[in-house]
C-alpha cells in the first residue's frame, strides 16, 4: 500500500501508522528534498486540499 500525503505532523501520520500496525505491515517515510520556491509555487495552487492545506496557510508548510 502506498499513501501519497504530506503528513507533516504526528496527528496526520497517526491514522496511517495505526492502519499499518493493524495490517501487520511496515510503515516507511520518503522525504523529498525539493527547492522551497518550487514547493511554495505548487502549494499556492491548491484549493480544498484533503490534507487541510489551504491557500492562506500553504506558505508555512514547505518551510517546516
Amino acid at each position: 500500500m502506498i499513501i501519497d500525503r504530506t503528513n507533516f505532523d504526528t496527528a496526520q501520520r497517526r491514522d496511517f501508522l495505526q492502519l499499518a500496525k493493524e495490517l501487520g505491515v511496515a510503515a516507511h517515510c520518503v522525504v523529498l528534498h525539493l527547492d522551497l520556491k518550487l514547493c511554495v509555487q505548487r502549494a499556492v495552487k491548491r484549493h480544498n486540499h484533503e490534507g487541510d492545506l489551504q491557500v492562506h496557510s500553504n506558505l508555512a508548510v514547505p518551510a517546516r
